[in-house]
């Protein structure tokens, strides 16, 4: 790093590598006033690892919330369905409130709100709605999970497009990506057999599988060699 960088950015680097090894590094970002859709300034190599903070961080605290959510519907001596339909409830509260306060802090406090834990837990929890609800997403009807799938694909497109550096981001321009992926994944939830691979081709032919089966890994290193 120092050979590369110089002696001052190579232990900025290294800090910022302390805070992203204890997944810290969305709040080391935050700090310091990174702004990474403006960035005019040297950009570190590890500034993409803010995520992996904000993904471990929900980790952290996802599983006690789920218990506290299954406790309640123990308590109440729910059936499976009414458990499902009482964490549904639980988790998009939490998701409404997160939203809520992403759309606020993207406001007032925008560089922090690209990097916060708590303006970024609602894209988390709807992955979660989507896995609480995934035995009545298995039993979609061939039509609907084909024009989820479309929906979906073409929310993504649109992303590309319509997105862009002085977008409203996370709250609420992060909504338009995050639903339309929902739609992808929940219809795929329970899809079997030949008939769903024609209708996604665009994510279920080998090129797109290839890319899928070492995406964590173009992640982890892209950054860097961009930098």
């Amino acid at each position: 790093f120092i050979l590369v960088f110089g002696p001052g950015r190579a232990a900025a680097i290294l800090e910022d590598a302390v805070w992203s090894f204890f997944f810290m590094g969305n709040w080391r970002f935050a700090a310091s006033g990174t702004d990474y859709l403006h960035a005019g300034t040297a950009v570190s190599p590890l500034q993409h690892f803010w995520s992996l903070g904000v993904e471990e961080q929900f980790y952290l605290a996802w599983p006690w919330v789920l218990m506290a959510g299954i406790a309640l519907t123990a308590a109440l001596r729910l059936t499976d369905r009414g458990m499902r339909v009482l964490l549904l409830l639980f988790i998009g509260a939490l998701c409404a409130a997160s939203f809520t306060f992403a759309v606020w802090e993207t406001v007032n406090r925008p560089t922090t709100a690209y990097f916060s834990t708590f303006s970024r837990a609602w894209e988390l929890g709807a992955g979660a709605l989507l896995a609480v609800a995934s035995p009545w997403l298995s039993r979609l009807p061939a039509l609907g999970r084909a024009a989820a799938s479309w929906i979906g694909l073409s929310g993504i497109a649109a992303s590309f497009l319509l997105l862009c550096a002085d977008s409203a981001f996370p709250g609420p321009a992060a909504a338009l990506p995050v639903l339309s992926v929902l739609l992808v994944l929940g219809a795929g939830t329970g899809a079997r057999g030949p008939g769903h691979n024609r209708i996604m081709w665009p994510l279920t032919n080998p090129a797109s599988r290839y890319l899928g089966r070492i995406s964590y890994s173009l992640y982890l290193w892209h950054f860097p060699v961009v930098v």
